[in-house]
């Protein structure tokens, strides 16, 4: 289990810019000063809130069942849009991503990073 938290996971490209269209087309989106003022102090955005709920599901902590229970709990919507949304989070990302399973890499802590090795670097005899 330590070993899953130590791994950082990498959704495709696309997925942010699905979850934009699916809360502009749930309006459920959030204005530009409710998201900064939320960053400020920090809250979660609504978008984030969604790509962490994915994000659960993909590491196990979450069923694809309870998707649309815990959307309309985080986001405080109705059972209808939560229902809707987690399909359609569902079909568009999480049913790809279980054909081109998604990039979990090794997370490397900030300030320690490897140089690499200079191939052109002639030897010091």
């Amino acid at each position: 289990m330590n070993q899953e938290r130590n791994k950082k996971l990498i959704f495709p490209e696309y997925t942010s810019e699905i979850i934009s269209k699916l809360m502009e087309k749930y309006k459920i989106d959030e204005s530009i000063d409710q998201i900064f003022d939320k960053m400020e102090i920090g809250e979660e955005t609504k978008g984030r809130k969604i790509a962490n709920l994915l994000r659960e599901i993909v590491h196990g902590g979450l069923s694809k069942k309870d998707l649309s229970l815990e959307i309309e709990k985080r986001l405080n919507i109705s059972e209808i849009k939560a229902t809707n949304l987690a399909k359609d989070l569902q079909e568009k990302i999480l049913l790809p991503m279980e054909t081109t399973p998604p990039k979990i890499t090794p997370q490397i802590k900030e300030g320690v990073k490897k140089k690499p090795k200079d191939i052109y670097r002639e030897p010091i005899k």
